[in-house]
C-alpha cells in the first residue's frame, strides 16, 4: 500500500531501479490524491534484492450479502499491467510473478481482476483470461509525402480547409509554462462538460501542473491556434521512441475550421 509520502518516495525509487521511463506508471499520473478512497498498491518481484517486475493496482471492496470482505482489483487508468526491467526479464520470472500474484489474491479474498495491458506485449504469460476489447491506432512516423498519400481524401481536404482558416500549430515540450497548461486545461475541461464525461475525467488543474512540472521529459502539449487564440489541444505522453495520445479537446465553436485534422 502507498499510504503516505514515505511510501510515495519508495515507489518513485522503485521506478528508477527498474530503469523504465514508461509515463503511465508515474506517481503523479496515478493521482494518489484519491488514496483515501482506493489506496494505490503495487506488487514487486525482486531477485537478489534487484527489482525485476512492478505492477500498480487498486483493490476495491465489493459489498455483498456476506459483507465487504471480498474485493476486486483494477489497473490504473491508461495502459497498465506489469512493468519490466527489460534488461533482466525472462519468461520464467514473469510466470513466477503471476503465480505469486494469484496466491496473494486467494489469501486476500480478491475474486476478480481487470487489467488494461499495454501495447508492449506485457500481457504475455498472464495467468488469467485475456479478452481483446479495444482497437488501438498505432503507427510509425514515415516520410512526409508518403504519409500524406496514406491519408483519406476527407482528411486531406479538412487539412486544406484548416490552412485556409490560417490555423497554426505549436508543440511544447521540456519546459511547459503554467500559461500553456492553463490554456490546455480550459479547452480540455470544456470538452469534458460538452461530452458529459465521467467524474473520473474531471481532474483539477493542479493535477496536470503537478504531473507536467515533475515529469517534463514525459509530456508534450500540442496546441492549435486561430488568430492567436488556442482552440484545440492534445496532451501527449512520451516514452523513449513512443508517443501516446492521452487527453485533449477542441472548442466546439471552431469545429468548422477542422483543427483536429490539422
Amino acid at each position: 500500500h502507498v499510504r503516505g509520502e514515505k511510501d510515495l518516495v519508495g515507489y518513485k525509487k522503485l521506478l528508477q531501479d527498474l530503469n523504465n521511463s514508461n509515463p503511465f506508471y508515474k506517481v503523479e499520473l496515478l493521482d494518489t490524491s484519491n488514496m483515501n478512497k482506493h489506496p494505490l498498491c503495487y506488487f514487486v518481484l525482486e531477485e537478489n534484492s534487484t527489482p525485476i517486475i512492478a505492477m500498480p493496482f487498486y483493490a476495491r471492496s465489493i459489498n455483498t450479502a456476506l459483507g465487504d470482505s471480498y474485493k476486486d482489483v483494477i489497473s490504473p487508468y491508461g495502459y497498465s499491467g506489469p512493468l519490466f526491467n527489460t534488461e533482466l526479464i525472462n519468461p520464467q520470472l514473469i510466470k513466477r510473478f503471476w503465480k505469486h500474484v494469484d496466491t496473494w489474491y486467494k489469501e486476500n479474498n480478491i475474486v476478480s481482476e481487470f487489467i488494461r495491458f499495454s501495447l508492449n506485449e506485457n500481457h504475455l504469460h498472464y495467468s488469467g483470461k485475456l479478452i481483446p476489447s479495444l482497437k488501438n491506432v498505432r503507427g510509425k512516423i514515415i516520410e512526409k509525402s508518403l504519409q500524406w498519400k496514406e491519408h483519406k481524401s476527407k482528411v486531406r481536404n479538412n487539412y486544406r480547409k484548416a490552412l485556409q482558416e490560417e490555423l497554426t500549430l505549436e508543440v511544447y515540450d521540456n519546459e511547459i509554462s503554467d500559461e500553456i497548461i492553463e490554456d490546455f486545461y480550459s479547452i480540455y475541461i470544456q470538452t469534458m462538460h460538452r461530452n458529459n464525461a465521467h467524474d473520473q475525467y474531471f481532474h483539477y488543474i493542479d493535477y496536470f501542473k503537478n504531473f507536467i512540472n515533475n515529469n517534463p521529459e514525459s509530456v508534450v502539449i500540442a496546441m492549435v491556434y486561430k488568430e492567436g487564440n488556442p482552440i484545440s489541444t492534445e496532451l501527449i505522453l512520451k516514452d523513449e521512441d513512443t508517443l501516446y495520445s492521452y487527453l485533449g479537446g477542441t472548442l466546439s465553436d471552431y469545429f468548422y475550421t477542422r483543427p483536429n485534422d490539422f
